[in-house]
């Protein structure tokens, strides 16, 4: 078990007082005083630290309580993970569910794929996945079973050919909901929620507006009554200021709107109206303010600002030497290549050798030009101060390349070093591995993963040109080498184009052949080539490029030959490597249509599908500037796309790097002048476009440009760095960040209270608030080390006055390699400096789905309160998952107190059959329940009790053991009828019998003890709403009610007698007055203070004798003084001052 040491927590604690101290400085609040021409009220906002380090806002757009049937539960919520949105950037809309069409991954399904648009692909409940129940799908199949991964829900799809029109999903509650519509016959990628129907037949109906294959709720229709909604939800909304449009699994969607308001209706009458107001930062719509308006009244709104204040476009810029940097090389003739070699955080390191090449025909021949004894350096720790070198080695003899590569399963890439010979008429191919030493910081030789392989020659003899690339295919964290042949060489028309798939770990040639449709033709140059001969040889070589081009997460494979654009997808399934083309060929481009051109890889769009990129042709002043754009759209191939931005002029370069963190490639511009003189600047990609100009930067003469993410100042910046001759390296980030900017930083509530949230990313080498994960750890995991974003303090102030301070901290981030991706922390602490308390949190992601396994509580370092759980988990073959727990233990420190609940055995249905609670010193609780669990054609409801029995027992009385159990009866609705509870065996202690209308409301309620011959009756009455009119207690006696329909309260309640009691409410339907039979009256009210020494805001009541009371509250709606006037006309007072942790202290009564 992680434990937590006192000197850890003593030094969190007082992290938390330094934040709090500092919080002024940091944050550009937004604070604004509290319009008091506004009604007294607040919008509710719920606020929380996730356990996986994210902040979380929820908003709930109140709508009419109805007293029967579905209901909507709409709201806004925040994450701070959540990229773009329908309110903005991290707020989403809730309450609404779908299923959505999904990508295959290695832990579901054994194979990573993208979906295919058929009835096999997977799909996802609101986030959790649906497991396919039916296996034999054929022409003739028209319904495919599901379940959900946990839990109970059953689905349905209805199938019409290789189609899903629309699904159905059945809850244990007897609820039924439709996703998607009846009529349609094709395959969506999202299937919305459009009606739910309970089990008595009332319904909730959901519309939306379909706009660019984007499903937007446009209204909810629930509370039917004689056929007619009574209630209505409406959501307005707005166009937006940016432009997103992207490609979904084959689709454009364009996302063009925001939401604007949501307004909440009874018949025709608005009861509530959120209003939603926006603003722009970096391109990106956020939201800054929710306000409402309830029946006409205005209540103050909520705020909300991101980042840490407004950043110029500009880059900022550092210089680093390298060392053991002992000869001036020029930089233009270095390969570079990027690994990860730094322990514990995502910095880039990096791999520098000279280009000499290693096929360059020489006659009927290739000769391999490098020099065995030259070096391959390896560099790493390029922080703000100084460089690491990671050691050295010579290429050695005939060698290819070298490059970074994932071979052991260890926290950092290794390197692998290829070399070529020709051996007993074979071509012997080493591939040397190189693992980091961790305690000296440099790569040694590492044998166990050296792999030597042998390949064919060709039949003259000599080798076959080939690239190498380690590429993690099967998703499993090791890298495999995948190697293509170039096509016919020296002219041999007989030798096509082959790929191979080398293991490294393992030894095996996992793939060898000739994909259908697959060439790749290249021209090497000749050692007596010019410039000119080189770039023609170039410019009539084919294409080759690794990315993911359809969206699923893995790397795939393009090739632009003469045919044109071809993509294939390398699939593992069973430990069978096969390769398949994926999207449709593009013969719009081919080899001939990039003479001239610059091609880059990127994403224009944030879709995660690869897009490419051709530069206009190379000219003078004249030069166009017409750039054009291939967007993958994920299933059928490209989209074609042309746009104006930067010339391709003489002496400019380019390469595509999302320089501002925003998801979207940039373009890097490179400038070069006379005698090594070189300025890069950037367009930043807007709307798809290269738009946005940030200032040239002038760069060291004769270096090269490249890229990296490096940790600076606890920020990892999309960097990039300039390396001159000498071996300086400067290093330039761009001070806007796409991600950091953009997270919502400061909320101010409706009262002016502010909550303040600081983020920082993980790095164990320089984060005080993470501790990685020691030692081995569970196949398909990894430790997680560097990379995620997380809320590090939390602050709440009013004024200048900070009145909680919250530090949280992180133990073993837990990653699943196979298709889960991060999956959380092991351990949790939330820790209060100034109430002195911390709570520990331990989760279960390996084994449990983030299951607790204990808490425990602090306050001044001691341990208070602890619980401990124990649980069940197993899992089946189809991944379906059931989760119960078997023990909770609740240990309260202080009290010496410890109650251990034991629990029994579930049946099929999840349902708890028996359970023992053991309160210590001979006191104990034993309950088992039995239950009937319907599930047919017409009716899915689970955990309908039958009988349950209590035993209690206590040792330390006369009387030991008590027995009690309740047996219960239903009618064919599965509605109690008859409930019988008895004592110590058979012996009945009263029976309730109940009647109810058509609706399922009781209307006839009768109770008797085991004595009574006749029952107590009492009966009810409803109105067309619903609401309970009229009550006839056991003695015949009636009393009424009388309903205000906007908002269901009581506005007149007469009883058997015909006295009456009225009441009216204002908006917000708190009291405003009360008239009582006798004609006396009580009334309320609701006022800001003028003085705030009293308080923010206060209640008055008074009544008709004269008495008067006020309650005074602050801003944290804590009660600070009472006045009351006497009889006398004196004011007695009383008030309440809370002192820094909260703790209340009340004054005596005093006379003002």
């Amino acid at each position: 078990m992680l434990l937590i040491s006192l000197k850890y927590r003593k030094s969190i604690l007082k992290a938390a007082v330094i934040s709090s101290l500092l919080c002024s400085g940091i944050y550009s609040a937004r604070a604004a005083e509290v319009d008091k021409s506004a009604a007294v009220a607040a919008i509710g906002v719920e606020s929380d630290v996730t356990p996986s380090g994210s902040v979380a806002y929820s908003i709930a757009f109140e709508s009419y309580q109805a007293t029967y049937g579905p209901q909507p539960s709409l709201g806004l919520t925040y994450s701070s993970v959540l990229g773009d949105a329908v309110a903005g950037r991290g707020w989403s809309l809730v309450g609404i569910s779908a299923i959505v069409r999904t990508h295959r991954n290695l832990y579901y399904d054994n194979i990573s794929r993208a979906p295919q648009d058929d009835v096999r692909d997977p799909f996802m409940l609101d986030g959790i996945r649906l497991i396919r129940k039916t296996d034999n799908i054929t022409d003739a199949t028209s319904v495919i079973n599901y379940v959900q991964e946990q839990g109970l829900n059953r689905i349905k799809a209805y199938v019409s050919g290789n189609a899903i029109r629309y699904f159905e999903v059945f809850y244990p509650n007897g609820a039924v909901a439709t996703f998607g519509f009846s009529k349609n016959t094709l395959n969506n990628n999202v299937y919305p929620l459009t009606k739910i129907k309970d089990r008595f037949g009332d319904c909730m109906d959901l519309e939306y507006i379909y706009s660019d294959n984007r499903y937007l709720l446009s209204e909810v229709k629930y509370f039917y009554v004689n056929g007619t909604a009574r209630c209505k939800v409406y959501c307005d909304y707005k166009l937006r200021t940016e432009l997103l449009s992207f490609y979904e699994r084959g689709k454009g969607v364009t996302e063009d709107l925001l939401l604007s308001s949501v307004t909440t209706y009874f018949d025709d009458t608005p009861l509530r109206t959120y209003r939603l107001g926006y603003e722009m930062i970096y391109n990106t719509s956020v939201l800054t303010s929710v306000s409402l308006n309830v029946r006409g009244a205005e209540v103050n709104p909520v705020r909300f600002s991101y980042g840490t204040g407004k950043k110029p476009l500009d880059f900022h810029s550092e210089t680093v030497q390298l060392p053991n940097w002992d000869k001036k090389v020029e930089p233009g003739r270095l390969y570079v290549h990027q690994g990860k070699f730094e322990s514990g955080n995502d910095n880039t390191g990096f791999i520098f050798y000279e280009a000499d090449g290693a096929y360059v025909i020489d006659g009927d021949h290739y000769t391999n030009h490098y020099n065995e004894n030259a070096l391959v350096r390896v560099y790493a720790n390029l922080t703000s101060q100084a460089a690491s070198t990671y050691g050295s080695f010579s290429m050695g003899e005939g060698f290819v390349d070298c490059f970074p590569a994932n071979f052991d399963n260890g926290s950092v890439q290794g390197i692998i070093k290829v070399n070529t010979k020709i051996v007993d008429n074979e071509e012997k191919i080493t591939f040397t591995a190189y693992s980091l030493s961790l305690q000296n910081e440099e790569f040694y030789e590492n044998s166990k993963y050296t792999r030597t392989y042998m390949l064919p020659l060709a039949k003259s003899g000599g080798v076959i040109p080939k690239t190498f690339q380690p590429v993690d295919f099967d998703g499993d964290g090791i890298d495999e080498i995948f190697i293509t042949t170039q096509n016919a060489p020296l002219g041999d028309k007989n030798l096509t184009s082959m790929i191979y798939i080398l293991g490294l770990h393992d030894i095996g040639t996992l793939y060898a052949g000739i994909p259908k449709d697959y060439k790749y033709n290249i021209e090497l140059p000749s050692f007596k080539d010019t410039e000119k001969e080189s770039k023609e040889h170039y410019e009539n070589s084919d294409r080759l490029f690794m990315s993911d081009f359809d969206g699923d997460g893995q790397i795939d494979l393009s090739v632009i030959n003469n045919d044109g654009l071809y993509t294939f997808s390398v699939l593992k399934s069973d430990d069978v490597f096969t390769i398949e083309p994926i999207l449709t060929r593009y013969s719009d481009l081919t080899r001939k249509d990039l003479i001239g051109h610059d091609i880059f890889l990127g994403n224009l769009n944030a879709d995660r599908c690869t897009d490419i990129v051709l530069a206009p042709e190379k000219g003078t002043k004249a030069a166009s500037r017409w750039w054009t754009v291939l967007c993958s759209n994920g299933k059928k191939g490209f989209e074609f796309s042309q746009f104006e931005s930067v010339p391709n002029s003489s002496g400019y370069s380019f390469f595509l790097h999302d320089v501002n963190s925003d998801g979207l490639s940039d373009l890097v511009c490179i400038r070069e002048g006379g005698n090594g003189e070189k300025a890069f600047e950037v367009r930043l990609t807007k709307d798809g476009v290269f738009s946005d100009k940030v200032p040239e930067e002038q760069l060291p003469a004769y270096s090269k440009l490249f890229t990296s993410d490096i940790t600076t100042h606890s920020r990892i910046p999309d960097q990039l760095l300039a390396l001159d001759p000498t071996g300086r390296v400067t290093k330039y980030y761009f001070l806007q960040n796409g991600v950091e900017d953009l997270l919502l930083t400061t909320f101010t509530n409706s009262y002016g209270v502010e909550e303040h949230s600081e983020y920082a990313l993980v790095d164990t080498k320089v984060s005080s608030f993470y501790t990685p994960g020691i030692g081995a750890i569970a196949t398909d995991y990894e430790n997680l080390n560097a990379g995620i974003r997380v809320v590090t303090h939390k602050t709440v102030t009013y004024k200048n006055k900070t009145y909680s301070s919250l530090a949280y901290r992180y133990e073993h981030g837990i990653y699943h390699k196979r298709g889960l991706g991060f999956l959380g922390f092991a351990k949790f602490m939330e820790a209060d400096s100034i109430k002195n308390v911390s709570k520990t949190t331990y989760y279960n992601h390996i084994d449990g789905k983030g299951v607790i396994d204990s808490m425990e509580t602090f306050a001044y370092d001691e341990k208070v309160y602890q619980v401990k759980n124990t649980w069940k988990i197993a899992m089946e073959k189809d991944r379906t998952l059931k989760i119960h727990q078997l023990k909770s233990q609740t240990v309260d420190i202080l009290k010496e107190d410890t109650v251990t609940v034991t629990f029994g055995e579930y049946d099929a249905y999840d349902n708890l059959l028996s359970q023992t609670t053991d309160y210590g010193n001979g006191l104990s609780e034993s309950v088992s329940t039995t239950y009937e669990n319907v599930s047919n054609d017409s009716l899915y409801l689970a955990g309908i009790p039958l009988m349950q029995e209590s035993i209690s027992r206590n040792l330390q009385s006369s009387f030991p053991v008590s027995k009690d159990s309740t047996v219960y009866k239903y009618d064919k609705r599965y509605l109690p009828t008859t409930i019988e509870r008895f004592k110590e065996g058979d012996n009945r202690v009263s029976e309730e019998v109940k009647e109810y209308d058509k609706a399922g409301r009781c209307i006839v309620e009768k109770n008797r003890s085991y004595e009574q011959a006749i029952p107590f009756e009492t009966s009810y009455e409803y109105n067309d709403l619903g609401f309970q009119v009229a009550v006839t207690d056991p003695l015949g006696h009636k009393s009424t009610a009388k309903y205000d329909n906007r908002s269901g309260a009581i506005i007149k309640a007469t009883d058997h007698r015909g006295n009456s009691v009225l009441t009216d409410y204002d908006e917000f339907d708190r009291v405003l007055w009360v008239k009582n039979p006798d004609g006396s009256i009580s009334t309320a009210s609701y006022f800001w203070c003028k003085d705030e020494s009293k308080g923010l805001y206060a209640q008055a009541t008074e009544k008709s004798n004269g008495e008067k009371a006020v309650e005074y509250y602050d801003a944290l709606n804590r009660a600070i003084r009472t006045e009351a006037v006497r009889f006398d006309g004196k004011t007695v007072c009383t008030v309440t001052k809370y002192d820094e942790k909260g703790r209340p202290s009340t004054s005596y009564p005093f006379i003002e």
